[in-house]
């Protein structure tokens, strides 16, 4: 079923500032030097609004994502300052017998990377703007030539938005899930690498996977390279029209045979 914004919170269309009656702002997704987003959205604001055109711009913004990580610390190893703060959560923890000290953080940052979201009025002087502003690479939806970039649907980006928040509000200092990243100290003991199970796999290069894991869960992409020692493999996929490659684990992955793509009969847009 196709995502309306009328399922969306009001609290978010509010925040997010949208009017029905603003047909010519239109959302679109600027493609940066990746860690440049921030700088690329406060000169489009300066640039946008020091040429008197403020009024064409409705907002710019990056999505943003929680993520967590765990470090334990022995007493003798462990911070001079361990201070509970907002985003930070210090424990006495034991594991196997030892006393230990767990440094639980949660950092924001971009979702995705590379990418600027800007709902404007794509007049020529908006468009002439962009593409001249400094680390931004190009517009996707952009044949190139001058052409205007073809603009994405409102209810796709609010339904990026929804979800990322979604995701952000279930991250926490104090839940327990395996999903933490725990990085050990020199005193913890590592097996040997024989000792660590390996996922099986029957995949191999070029065939098409769906991906599990993370943020760009539910892409298809193509495997290729796999690396049976690590228990990855190398894939790419396109992404708001840039090919991707990423390594991803195994249990990330699942062979795709495309049984549960949908044609355009089953989409109200």
């Amino acid at each position: 079923m196709a995502f309306k914004i009328k399922d969306l919170d009001q609290r978010l269309l509010n925040d997010l500032g949208l009017n029905e009656n603003k047909h010519h702002f239109q959302w679109y997704i600027i493609t940066v030097v990746s860690g440049n987003e921030n700088k690329v959205i406060e000169n489009l604001k300066d640039k946008i609004n020091g040429y008197g055109m403020g009024d064409k711009l409705a907002d710019i913004k990056i999505i943003k994502e929680k993520n967590k990580k765990v470090e334990l610390y022995d007493p003798t190893d462990a911070p001079k300052l361990m201070r509970n703060r907002d985003n930070v959560k210090w424990e006495t923890v034991v594991v196997e017998g030892v006393t230990k000290y767990r440094c639980t953080k949660i950092k924001e940052g971009n979702k995705f990377n590379g990418y600027v979201f800007i709902k404007v009025d794509m007049t020529e002087q908006i468009w002439f703007l962009i593409r001249n502003t400094q680390m931004v690479t190009g517009i996707v939806g952009s044949s190139g030539k001058n052409v205007k970039p073809i603009p994405v649907s409102e209810e796709q980006i609010l339904q990026m938005i929804e979800k990322a928040n979604r995701e952000r509000a279930n991250v926490s200092l104090d839940d327990d899930t395996s999903n933490h990243v725990v990085l050990k100290d020199q005193n913890d003991f590592e097996p040997e690498e024989e000792t660590k199970p390996k996922p099986s796999t029957n995949f191999k290069v070029n065939q098409n996977v769906k991906i599990i894991g993370n943020q760009f869960y539910g892409e298809i992409a193509n495997i290729t390279n796999i690396n049976e020692t690590k228990g990855t493999a190398m894939v790419e996929f396109e992404f708001f029209g840039r090919i991707q490659a990423l390594e991803f684990d195994f249990n990330d992955l699942e062979l795709y045979d495309g049984s549960d793509s949908y044609s355009d009969e089953d989409s109200d847009y």
